[in-house]
């Protein structure tokens, strides 16, 4: 203690001791401070006053004040601070030797900066503050670390027990804590007894001025329901009411009710919204009170009558139990076991020892194997009870029930139709057919129009005009509403159904189910030709904003109305029809002579386990009412049931009870809707009858589970249906009635919804006026896209490519009103233009490598800023829009526009004309040979030296063709492009040329003067007036099927002598079949078997070559028919000609031909010559013959259509017998691998 006369004011400076007990107590610090002082009571100069617990610091240092302090104790009380290197008032002695270890800040020198205060510091006392204030400021202060107890740590038994020893119960109570004893005493004593006096006095509590607010509430005042009955209702009421305290999400914006306007639309009629169910709780439609029922016919009679012709598989014959004896066998067994006496036994055998011995001896060779022994498990007590003892036995019966199943019939009919399976291509059907044993003569042949009318009306489940409305959510309803504009909701989805068109109609805020759903049963409808719509070629979706024009005007017009629909209903509209609706469904069930409600599925939505193959079921579903007929239902069944039906049809309806009229479901009578009730239903609803397996689209949407085969993943190989056993032999060959007529839609190429035609025109008929529009070209650019590299081409370079390359052709254009005109007639002054818009084509050479055309639509995607459409463009099939963007300037070179050395060599370059407009001819550069020459061709043959330009005209060459020649030279002259590599100092000159009237130079550029190279047509006398057309025939998905090849840019108006190129043939897959059509004759190619290697699998297997001459039997019957049909006169002659061996007459029908020595070096191993030509009909009468020698059988290659995995098919039945020993029908019940076997013995294998 440093004391101060002058002021008799005693510092109090808190020791290191004090860090060995927590220092969160202030009782800490007065045990502590007391202790201190006691060290200067001991000098006989202070009075120290006795402290309690409730002293403070400041009881502490006024009574310190007010003693006076000695002379001396200064000096001796500081030295012995001295001792610790610091004074007695916290000071840090520069003299002492620990001055360095005590040189800090200390820890409390700002307590006005919280944010600096250790967690674990203790809280500031004003005593020791105001206590420490004389101190002088610059004085540095000790900074104390923490090192003893921390209050989180746990007290150990030891120290527990050391406490309680060594302190008095009485003193821990006196003393305010501060040693772990002491702070476990106050706990107790707190616990015990202090918590009376902090809790307040009851009057003081009531004498309180604060007032309690409690939380308003947001409903009314809520009584505590009493009775279990209130609880119910509150807990049944607060099931819908929690969304009102649940804050509105902002997923709105994302669904329907976000996209509602606060308005009615436009378009919208004054007619009301659309009506929601009103009613509180929507029940089912009752049940009927009258049965429909015909008294005249028996109950008996209808169950004996069966169906005639529904196999024991589809019918269950109930069968009476047969009572069988068990035989008794005791008597048996004792005549089988009975012993005879020694005296009856005759036969005797000598015995000696020594035989005994050899058998034991002999026995222990064979008998090695040693038996181990097993001990025997304990046996469980049986049961004490007698009674539970009794009933455990099971008593032996007498004779026992017989139960058929008709097992053995159905293995007996499975193994009878598996041997006729073996020998015959039949179908299954037919098999099951041959199986049965069913008596024919019993059956009484009827009309076919009968059972399919009722009193002359036809019972089709579909009318000509339906108009379908797909509504829901959940369990989306697709339902036949009334035909008419007023019928429309903008809130919803419909499909309108015509025998010769689909329509899809989206409202504006249907949701994405709807939408989903409609565009589901349009496609089926389209795609499946179901509800009669049996001309439709494609689906016709129709936008609500963009109804006014395109299919929408179609839309309207079927609906024989105005463009005027009903507003969306609110947002909860469509769970509610959905309930609603599903509500009114009404099913019925032939039961004897009557129909009965089907409770189970009245009023509910129907199932597909309800339909039973034996049964009759009536559905009403308001405007849709069907008589659904099981497979195994008799005929008089089904006389009854339509005859029943049609009954409760006549009856008409009433819908009084239902919270919805499915009639008119969105429509009030009051808003010229249906009444709820009436006698008779409108014309378009429908009556019909739908049987088991043959239902339509509209009949399946009603049922929540029906199966859908399409989107089930099968697996291969399974199952008697699978496509993969389907037998060959029962393809049939195609109709070639179907091939006569020619296609005539017009060429056109859509981009981004919009038809361009050719680029240039388009004319679309809109139901009584023509509407056309321009295509205007604005802009075009070109890029040579290599495969690290691209630049832009210059103008005089547009439409110069090269058939090793690829390029890039950006296409800026606009689609403008064509011929409009103003209300007094004349024409418009200004037509109505769109905006600009572009696309992107990228054209890849036939003899560019795979990374250049990889390169090439990487480049498209990157030079398209626009985010236009990008189109591919192979060589050889441009559409007639890209070729126009060069106006007749396009020519196609051979090689690489970077390496010369791939490009013609020498003087002479030969070009060939393609194309029949005068904006879409190009000259297509082909090597120079006498064999390119084409009789029904131009062709230009320029020498790059001279500039002599000779335009051949060949014999048959029609008129337009040798014009357009002659525009692409001069074109040519007029601007020569540097790709043609024309001499600097050479001029074009034109020289025209007919064909027989050739000069020198010609021949000598061509090497040859031998016009049967190209097949000259100077001497034929025959028109050729025609145009060549090309069928591709394949049997890939099971069924044989010829499809017309079409040239992408075909005219309507004239003669395209050549509108096919070789590669049209040799990249078809291989082996393929082509049928080419040349008026005068009939070619059918045939192609090449591809060789195998490393990277492609051989397909040359016996399977395939089998399949492959069956498709070429069907080929060349319906090549005959073909001919038959075009001239049932004079039919042209049909030819069979093979790949690589071609003869000239038919590669002079494409425009060059190049040889390929793979292809011919494969004809040739095949035994093909060239100019290999036979007709059809010879090889077809060879194709059919089934019946061979052996030594025929034997030879190599085999005859055409022999199948050699079945040799002895071919046999005649004499040398059968006589070769394999057996009949035919021995051979084939053989095992497979015995037949193999026997066919090797005799070379047929």
């Amino acid at each position: 203690v440093n004391s101060n006369n002058s002021h008799r004011h005693v510092a109090l400076t808190i020791p290191e001791s004090v860090q060995r007990v927590d220092h969160f107590s202030s009782s800490t610090y007065i045990r502590e401070a007391s202790a201190t002082i006691s060290t200067v009571k001991s000098s006989g100069s202070l009075d120290i006053k006795t402290l309690t617990s409730s002293s403070t610091v400041t009881d502490i240092t006024s009574t310190i004040s007010n003693q006076q302090i000695p002379e001396g104790s200064e000096t001796k009380s500081g030295q012995s601070a001295s001792d610790d290197g610091e004074s007695s008032s916290g000071e840090i002695l520069e003299d002492t030797p620990r001055t360095s270890k005590l040189k800090r800040k200390s820890r409390f020198s700002d307590r006005a900066a919280k944010s600096e205060r250790y967690k674990t510091q203790p809280p500031e006392l004003t005593g020791t503050a105001s206590c420490t204030t004389t101190s002088t400021e610059t004085t540095p202060r000790r900074k104390f670390k923490y090192e003893g107890r921390h209050r989180t740590q746990p007290i150990t038994p030891d120290e527990m027990r050391e406490a309680e020893a060594s302190t008095p119960v009485s003193d821990l109570t006196r003393t305010p804590g501060g040693s772990i004893a002491e702070r476990l005493n106050q706990l107790k004593t707190s616990g015990e007894e202090e918590w009376r006096k902090r809790v307040g006095r009851k009057e003081e509590i009531l004498a309180t001025p604060d007032i309690i607010k409690h939380r308003e509430k947001t409903g009314g005042i809520d009584h505590r329901p009493t009775s279990i009955a209130d609880r119910l209702n509150e807990l049944e009421t607060s099931m819908t009411t929690w969304k009102e305290r649940v804050e509105e999400s902002d997923a709105k914006q994302f669904t329907v009710a976000g996209r509602l306007p606060q308005s009615s639309s436009k378009n919208s009629t004054p007619l009301s919204s659309p009506v929601t169910p009103t009613k509180d709780f929507i029940a089912k439609i009752p049940l009927p009170k009258d049965i429909v029922q015909d008294t005249s016919v028996s109950v008996e009679s209808l169950r004996k009558t069966t169906k005639v012709g529904v196999t024991d598989e589809d019918t269950e014959v109930a069968r009476k139990p047969v009572s069988v004896e068990v035989p008794d066998m005791g008597e048996e067994i004792e005549s089988f076991f009975a012993v005879k006496p020694i005296e009856e036994i005759k036969d005797k055998v000598d015995m000696e020892v020594d035989d005994f011995n050899d058998i034991f001896i002999g026995s222990e060779m064979i008998l090695s194997t040693v038996r181990k022994v097993r001990l025997k498990k304990k046996n469980k007590p049986s049961s004490q009870n007698p009674l539970k003892t009794m009933s455990q036995k099971v008593e032996l019966r007498q004779e026992y029930t017989e139960v058929m199943y008709g097992t053995a019939e159905k293995e007996l009919k499975r193994v009878t139709k598996e041997a006729l399976a073996k020998d015959a291509g039949f179908a299954q059907a037919a098999l099951a057919g041959l199986a049965s044993k069913e008596n024919f003569k019993q059956v009484e042949l009827r009309r076919t129009d009968s059972g399919s009318s009722v009193h002359g009306q036809a019972l089709d489940p579909f009318k000509e005009l339906m108009l379908l409305h797909v509504k829901g959510r959940r369990s989306v309803q697709t339902r036949l509403v009334e035909p008419n504009a007023q019928s429309i909701n903008e809130g919803d989805c419909y499909i309108l159904v015509t025998p010769d068109k689909v329509i899809h109609w989206e409202g504006r805020y249907a949701n994405v189910i709807e939408k989903a759903k409609a565009s589901e049963v349009a496609s089926y409808i389209q795609q499946k030709k179901d509800l009669g719509c049996k001309k439709s070629n494609e689906v016709f979706t129709v936008y609500q904003d963009k109804d006014h024009i395109g299919s929408g005007k179609l839309f309207w017009a079927a609906l024989e109305g105005e463009k005027q629909f009903q507003a969306c209903g609110p947002e909860a509209e469509d769970e509610l029809y959905e309930n609603s609706i599903i509500k009114c469904n009404m099913v019925y069930k032939l039961d004897g002579n009557a129909l009965m409600p089907y409770k189970e599925y009245w009023g509910a939505i129907p199932k597909f386990e309800m339909l039973k193959k034996n049964e009759v079921i009536i559905f009403d579903f308001g405007t849709e009412f069907y008589v659904w007929q099981g497979k195994a239902v008799s005929m008089e069944q089904r006389k009854l049931g339509l005859k029943l039906s049609k009954q409760l049809f006549e009856k008409g309806y009433d819908y009084t009870e239902s919270a919805i009229n499915p009639l008119s479901p969105l429509r009030l009578e009051e808003s010229s809707g249906i009444p709820l009730n009436a006698l008779t239903r409108p014309q378009w609803t429908i009556f019909g009858k739908v049987n088991q397996n043959m239902e339509t689209i509209l009949f399946r949407e009603k049922f929540a589970d029906w199966p859908d085969s399409s989107r089930l993943i099968g697996c291969k190989g399974h199952g008697p249906l699978d496509a993969a056993s389907k037998d060959p032999l029962e393809l049939k060959p195609f109709d070639a009635k179907k091939m006569i007529p020619h296609n005539t839609a017009p060429v056109n190429l859509k981009l981004e919804g919009a038809n361009l035609g050719r680029g240039v025109k388009w004319s679309e008929d809109m139901q009584g006026f023509v509407k056309e529009q321009d295509i205007i070209t604005l802009d075009v650019i070109a890029w040579h896209v290599m495969e690290y590299e691209h630049y832009k081409l210059p103008a005089l370079s547009h439409g110069q490519f090269h058939d090793g390359d690829t390029y890039v052709v950006r296409w800026q254009y606009m689609v403008a009103n064509a011929n409009l005109r103003s209300l007094k007639g004349n024409a418009a002054r200004n037509s109505l233009t769109g905006r600009e818009r572009c696309a992107y084509f990228f054209w890849q050479g036939n003899q560019s490598t795979i990374n250049e055309k990889g390169a090439s639509a990487l480049m498209t995607v990157e030079l398209d800023e626009e985010r236009g459409p990008q189109v591919r463009v192979l060589q050889g099939k441009e559409p007639p829009c890209f070729l126009n963007l060069f106006g007749g300037r396009m020519i196609l070179h051979i090689g690489k526009r970077e390496d010369p050395t791939t490009n013609s060599q020498g003087s002479w370059r030969f070009y060939c004309l393609r194309g029949d407009y005068d904006n879409e001819v190009y000259l297509l550069e082909i090597p120079v040979s006498i064999k390119h020459l084409r009789s029904r061709s131009s062709v230009v043959l320029l020498n790059v030296k001279t500039g002599i330009a000779y335009v051949w005209h060949g014999a048959k060459s029609p008129k337009h063709v040798r014009e357009l020649c002659l525009k692409a030279v001069a074109r040519l002259k007029e601007n020569t492009p540097l790709e043609v590599g024309l001499h600097e100092q050479a001029v074009i000159t034109v020289v025209e040329v007919e064909e027989g009237e050739e000069r020198r130079e010609i021949w000598s550029a061509l090497d040859k003067q031998d016009r049967t190279i190209y097949h000259s047509l100077l001497t034929d006398p025959k028109p050729y007036n025609h145009t060549v057309r090309l069928f591709h025939m394949s049997s890939v998905n099971l069924v044989f099927d010829v499809h017309e090849q079409l040239n992408p840019a075909r005219v309507p108006d004239l003669t395209t002598p050549f509108p096919f190129l070789q590669s049209d043939l040799y990249k078809a897959t291989q082996p393929g079949l082509f049928l080419i059509d040349n008026e005068q004759e009939v070619y059918l190619w045939q192609g090449w078997w591809p060789v195998g290697s490393n990277d492609t699998e051989n397909v040359h297997t016996g399977s395939a070559i089998a399949r492959f001459n069956h498709d070429r039997r069907l080929a060349m019957e319906t090549t005959l028919h073909y001919c038959r049909e075009k001239n049932p006169t004079k039919p042209p002659t049909a030819y069979l000609v093979c790949a690589g061996v071609e003869p000239v007459s038919f590669t002079s029908l494409f425009p060059f031909w190049e040889d390929d020595t793979i292809v011919i070096d494969i004809a040739n191993e095949e035994g093909k010559t060239p100019g290999y030509m036979e007709k059809v009909s010879d090889i077809l009468h060879r194709l059919t013959k089934t019946r061979y020698t052996l030594a025929e059988l034997q030879e190599r290659p085999l005859p055409d259509g022999v199948d050699p995995l079945k040799l002895e098919r071919y046999l005649f039945d004499a040398d059968f017998e006589d070769i394999l020993e057996m009949s035919r029908e021995e051979f084939y019940a053989q095992p497979h691998w015995k037949q193999i076997d026997m066919k090797k013995g005799v070379g047929l294998f």
